[in-house]
């Protein structure tokens, strides 16, 4: 599906789908795009910077991967900070930018690939599931409390899963942007699994 949408710019920070963040939001252009979403239908388009040190991105500072996601509620500062709390929908990507002021852009949705052998995606399933148990034992400081963890512990798709590692684990942007632009299942969890282990084996 298409949408014509505001792009909201992050740095350091990558949203996975199924989550539910709050990101503060100062640059003028990035508070533009939230009132813009405010004044529609609330969907925002969430997008990291290839480079955290461009103050003023364009659409080539921006990967072309992101989330589709719903502004939940807007809270604005004393200095003219937003502090914006977002739920993530689902992938996404930029078709093609306009020409306003502000980021805005035509996207498109991207559904999961679900192709693959079904028996091989829940053996990568299980062994996310232990390794991210090993992780989470391993990481003392790792926000994540026992409800969270048992939620994790809980789910059966294995997107879904993969998703929700990603977001609580403290991987760089690079690791969690393949994440996000894993489309194919058994991909994204092979990323993630690869990532686990690297954290295990140091």
């Amino acid at each position: 599906m298409r949408w014509e949408l505001p792009v909201l710019a992050l740095r350091n920070l990558v949203i996975v789908p199924g989550t539910t963040v709050s990101v503060s939001v100062g640059r003028m252009k990035s508070r533009r795009a939230i009132e813009e979403a405010q004044a529609a239908d609330r969907r925002v388009l969430i997008l990291t910077q290839r480079d955290q040190s461009v103050d003023e991105p364009a659409g080539e500072d921006l990967f072309e991967n992101g989330t589709l996601a719903s502004i939940k509620q807007v809270v604005r500062l004393q200095d003219g900070t937003l502090e914006v709390l977002v739920e993530s929908l689902e992938r996404a990507k930029v078709v093609d930018y306009l020409p306003v002021q502000y980021l805005r852009a035509v996207v498109e949705t991207i559904s999961d690939d679900t192709s693959g052998d079904a028996r091989v995606i829940q053996v990568l399933a299980s062994e996310v599931k232990d390794g991210f148990e090993k992780y989470v034992a391993q990481n003392k400081n790792l926000r994540m409390d026992n409800i969270q963890l048992e939620y994790v512990r809980n789910l059966t798709s294995p997107g879904v899963l993969a998703d929700q590692v990603t977001h609580h684990s403290t991987w760089e942007v690079a690791d969690k942007q393949i994440i996000v632009e894993a489309i194919s299942i058994r991909e994204r969890l092979e990323k993630v699994l690869q990532n686990l282990n690297r954290d295990l084996e140091n």
